[in-house]
């Protein structure tokens, strides 16, 4: 599978005269960092509330992944915006824009 990919890459980059190889990576090193941030900020938050709200029935359960993810969600958002990633802002745009056209 990664072969695959690789000659992919290959044929593209020739079809298209280069792929911009900096910014690709520049983009790649903001996301596993914006990505970074997001997972720690999601675990924390799960690891805090787990000591506040023990248990294993579903009211506790709901209410620490629901608090992660959001967490989590305005984590990846922040580090998006201060790393200044277009493509996450790009992907906002599209989503604002379907919920406007709903």
């Amino acid at each position: 599978m990664m072969a695959n990919g690789a000659a992919l890459l290959v044929l593209l980059r020739r079809h298209l005269d280069g792929l911009e190889e900096r910014r690709l990576a520049a983009t790649l090193a903001k996301t596993l960092l914006a990505s970074s941030v997001m997972a720690a900020a999601s675990f924390g938050v799960e690891r805090a509330l787990g000591a506040v709200l023990p248990g294993t029935h579903l009211l506790p359960q709901a209410i620490r992944l629901f608090a992660a993810i959001g967490t989590g969600l305005v984590a990846l958002a922040a580090s998006a915006r201060i790393l200044r990633i277009r493509e996450f802002d790009d992907a906002l745009s599209g989503i604002k824009a379907r919920l406007i056209q709903m």
